[in-house]
């Protein structure tokens, strides 16, 4: 990942990734490593991770120039990293702790994608 384009397929190629595994996984093995009880959480996570990959592919394709749109992503990505710290750290939604680490580490990489995105959007602006 050497340019903004980098991270942000980068980003899309692992939400499209993650959004997949989600929906085709085992949703009772993935429930109870999780400790929910309600699937359409999972399913509604999955298909909302495909939508945003193809959102961010179209950007990398159409609209690489658009700053505000790229902006946005990496906010996205951002309120992705706040959340998934603020559901372990506050152990909101009754989720089993022992899948926090996984949490933390997915929101670790979402935030480092969300940094590299970040960077480079800045200094592309400081070249205008």
């Amino acid at each position: 990942m050497k340019d903004l384009k980098g991270y942000l397929l980068t980003n899309s190629i692992f939400s499209g990734i993650s959004g997949i595994l989600i929906l085709m996984f085992n949703q009772s093995f993935l429930m109870n490593y999780l400790g929910l009880e309600n699937a359409s959480v999972l399913y509604l996570i999955g298909i909302g991770l495909i939508l945003f990959s193809i959102f961010i592919y179209y950007v990398v394709k159409k609209r690489l120039e658009d700053d505000n749109i790229i902006f946005l992503i990496s906010m996205l990505d951002t309120i992705w990293v706040l959340g998934s710290f603020s559901i372990t750290f506050f152990d909101l939604f009754g989720i089993d702790p022992k899948s926090f680490p996984l949490i933390n580490f997915v929101a670790l990489w979402v935030g480092l994608l969300a940094t590299g995105q970040f960077y480079f959007l800045r200094k592309r602006k400081s070249k205008k």
